[in-house]
């Protein structure tokens, strides 16, 4: 029997896909935004060859970037970091790899909204219109190869494909950071350029709850009004996430991150779905103000809830459905050592589980936001233990409780019907009973589980197979 994990994490196809490594011609590229540090590709702009030489261009995000750690061919190093936008740049060295120096030369664009025509395309076809051929606010990467000086040293550069295949390790759009004071927001974000000049006083971070908020209020994302998002409350989680666990290894690493790249083609609720995996997150409303809510343990209920509070009738499930209940998971997730690819990691398996439930019940973790399975490990544990509390309540309280919002953490204490009791988390609040009442849904909630972790125990060896070379 296999478990569903459609309501924890288990995202569509397409979300932060290893598509984003290829480079691919489309008659209409989508609009991408690059979060994190991500190894990409990009849809083709351009493509010419002139005496020896061969030139592409391809479009990588909306801008702007922070950083371009790497240029490879392939696998192979071009160059290594660099923030020197809009420049003709060659390689310096060889990275024991094929002989680039003197037979390549790239440019780089930042992806501003006034940035000029790139460098290397303007200098090898003058005839191209510098005032439309910029393409505005799209960072972008163009190549410069020479065929070599013979049909060997060609192969050796680019292989037996016969072109060059570019692809970068870059970190994408800065966003911003509340507890940062020489950050600002835009004074309009209606405004693009008052949004971008902005946007440069941000900094690159892949923490995931500054990610998260970057996408609720993005115009291709969650469209959410900047003044109604609750930035002290953000910077809460943010800080949070920001905090390091330890690993197997003494290392110590960020707790929660997001790297990936979001088109705006794509559903923005299955984007963020997809994302709140990477923190074990949500997403609160409460009194027209919006904010991410990291999976940061709640030790102390707000509110007890007693018998006299209750008004009319309680909904209660004690347990979970087959569907949702798991004693084996697996798990995906990004991993860099294996050029950002997504992978399958650690199998999580509790046998005492499975035989006092009398069957398997098994799913699939999709964390495809995650890089490093020490961190996805953490995210799989958490979520399997969470996948045993079943008890749910859905109740009306006296309307003394308006102060209540989703996300908080109560406890109720009743003598009528004991069986609920405990510590819960709230889901939904709303209003109820012409304004008379408060009606709650709220599910089973266990704030160890999120700090039951013990690298030492816990973490499985994830070792990178073998190379198979034929």
């Amino acid at each position: 029997t296999r478990a569903s994990m459609s309501d924890r994490g288990k995202v569509g196809a397409g979300v932060n896909s290893a598509d984003i490594r290829l480079n691919t011609r489309q008659e209409v590229p989508s609009k991408r935004r690059v979060y994190g540090q991500v190894l990409i590709g990009g849809p083709l702009f351009f493509e010419e060859s002139k005496d020896t030489l061969y030139y592409q261009g391809f479009l990588w995000s909306i801008g702007p970037i922070s950083e371009v750690l790497r240029v490879q061919n392939s696998s192979d190093i071009i160059f290594l970091p660099t923030r020197d936008f809009g420049q003709i740049l060659a390689p310096e060295q060889n990275f024991d790899g094929p002989p680039f120096v003197g037979n390549v030369r790239v440019s780089l664009r930042q992806g501003l909204r006034n940035q000029p025509i790139d460098p290397l395309l303007a200098e090898a076809f003058p005839d191209l219109d510098p005032d439309t051929f910029r393409q505005r606010g799209v960072a972008t990467l163009v190549l410069e190869a020479s065929s070599g000086a013979s049909f060997d040293e060609f192969e050796a550069m680019w292989g037996t494909s016969r072109r060059p295949n570019p692809v970068a390790l870059i970190r994408g759009v800065p966003i911003y950071d509340p507890r940062d004071p020489s950050q600002r927001l835009p004074y309009d974000p209606n405004d693009p350029d008052d949004l971008e000049d902005a946007m440069l006083t941000w900094k690159w971070s892949n923490n995931a709850s500054l990610v998260q908020a970057d996408y609720l209020w993005w115009k291709d994302g969650g469209r959410m009004p900047l003044s109604t998002m609750r930035w002290d409350e953000i910077g809460r989680s943010a800080d949070y996430d920001q905090g390091l666990i330890a690993t197997k290894s003494g290392e110590l690493i960020p707790r929660h991150t997001i790297d990936g790249v979001v088109t705006a083609g794509q559903s923005p609720v299955n984007i963020l779905q997809s994302m709140l995996t990477a923190n074990r997150g949500f997403v609160v409303r409460h009194q027209g103000r919006v904010w991410v809510q990291s999976s940061r343990p709640i030790r102390k209920p707000v509110l007890t809830i007693t018998d006299d509070m209750i008004k009319g009738g309680i909904e209660f499930r004690r347990s979970q459905p087959k569907r949702n209940l798991l004693n084996r998971a697996r798990v995906r997730f990004i991993d860099p050592r294996q050029e950002w690819t997504t992978v399958d990691g650690p199998i999580l398996d509790r046998p005492e589980w499975r035989e006092g439930d009398g069957d398997l019940y098994e799913a699939s973790m999709d964390f495809m936001w995650t890089a490093d399975h020490r961190r996805a490990q953490r995210l799989q544990k958490a979520s399997l233990e969470e996948s045993r509390l079943g008890r749910l309540v859905t109740t009306a309280l006296d309307v003394e409780s308006v102060g209540l919002k989703a996300g908080d953490v109560v406890r109720f204490d009743l003598k009528l019907v004991p069986r609920i009791n405990g510590t819960y988390r709230l889901t939904e609040v709303g209003l109820a009973d012409g304004l008379s009442a408060i009606r709650i849904a709220c599910a089973e909630y266990d704030w160890t589980i999120e700090t039951d972790w013990n690298a030492a125990v816990d973490e499985q060896d994830f070792v990178l197979p073998d190379l198979e070379v034929t």
